[in-house]
């Protein structure tokens, strides 16, 4: 029989066409338990879920559904059976190649339309974000959720904590063992009503000049300039709110107090903020002597004799370090640590 021929056998069987995973799904499935072995080692734990996730769909396939499959893949496995699916066959099959701690955590994680790609939608939260929220939590529950995003987030997440609680939550992570279900699925329904439904509205409802002032936020002023420009012949008053949204090297002497300042500068590598106040001195001459006086004046003296001695910047460093000052404050401003003020043009704080 020819693969056409299957394929057009087997469609009045399977009314919604099969996804590629699927598919793949049931390939895995049909070779048999020392074949599917071999293919199951050579996946990582996306994998694992991304199969767990296609078999979990599929409900029952029929024999002619199988074949047809098998012969699109090419591949000649023995007698395609009926294949069966869902969440107690899904747990069945996996369990004869994973430890059991695994299959349950690949299990709990899509089990339901509400926890079924929880863990990935918090890896792709920014970390500042993630941190605002989980510094609010119970350190053990801190630890369940870093447990089970990315490890590139996780470390990221748990470097913005105080050492105290950063220890706290680390050695949380050091005796979590199995969890409960009914606890993990109180934690994914916090989760998602909590932190992850809020956050979705909070996307969905962005005011223009809030959008377009975080995302000239993250650009080169000498890139924002000709944008800022179309936008105020298009419609100056928006313009207007662009820019008061927006927070650039030169406000921080107008929209960050000295208690803020302090902490800006605490938190910043000393070649970065030296780069900084160098291209400043050029263009904003107060702005630096608003940092100076937020420092020791040992430190500011000291500062201020590198910068002398310092051969030539780059601009482009330059410019890439005043960047970074200013992502540092709004991290800084988005975990709650500090305040950046919405600029007045009646009430702006004098610098000097």
């Amino acid at each position: 029989m020819s693969n056409s021929t299957a394929m057009a056998k087997a469609q009045p069987a399977q009314s919604v066409p099969l996804a590629t995973d699927e598919k793949a799904a049931i390939v895995v499935y049909s070779l048999g338990p020392e074949r599917a072995e071999k293919v199951l080692s050579r996946m990582d734990e996306s994998d694992y879920r991304r199969f767990a996730r296609a078999m979990n769909r599929l409900g029952t396939v029929h024999s002619d559904t199988v074949e047809a499959v098998m012969a699109e893949f090419s591949t000649t496995v023995g007698d395609p059976n009926t294949v069966r699916g869902g969440m107690t066959e899904t747990r069945k099959f996996l369990s004869q190649y994973l430890e059991s701690g695994f299959v349950d955590q690949i299990m709990d994680d899509i089990g339901g339309p509400m926890g079924r790609d929880i863990w990935e939608k918090l890896s792709n939260t920014p970390e500042q974000t993630l941190y605002s929220y989980l510094r609010h939590e119970q350190p053990q529950s801190v630890a369940v959720i870093l447990s089970r995003i990315s490890a590139e987030k996780a470390a990221k997440v748990l470097q913005l904590f105080s050492e105290d609680r950063g220890k706290e939550v680390v050695l949380r992570m050091s005796r979590i063992g199995s969890i409960d279900r009914r606890v993990m699925t109180e934690l994914k329904a916090t989760l998602q009503h909590d932190f992850l439904s809020t956050l979705q509205k909070q996307h969905m409802t962005r005011r223009p000049d809030d959008l377009l002032g975080g995302l000239f936020n993250q650009m080169a002023a000498d890139k924002v300039a000709p944008l800022l420009q179309v936008l105020e012949e298009h419609d100056p008053e928006l313009a207007e709110k662009v820019q008061k949204m927006m927070f650039t090297f030169a406000d921080f002497g107008s929209r960050v107090n000295s208690t803020g300042l302090q902490a800006v500068i605490k938190n910043c590598e000393r070649d970065t903020l030296i780069s900084a106040l160098s291209l400043a001195k050029h263009n904003a001459p107060k702005i630096v002597d608003y940092f100076f006086n937020n420092m020791s004046k040992r430190v500011a003296e000291q500062m201020r004799e590198e910068m002398q001695n310092a051969g030539p910047i780059r601009m482009k460093d330059a410019q890439e370090a005043q960047q970074e000052v200013v992502r540092l404050a709004q991290a800084l401003a988005k975990s709650g640590e500090i305040e950046i003020s919405i600029e007045d043009d009646d009430d702006q704080q004098i610098v000097g």
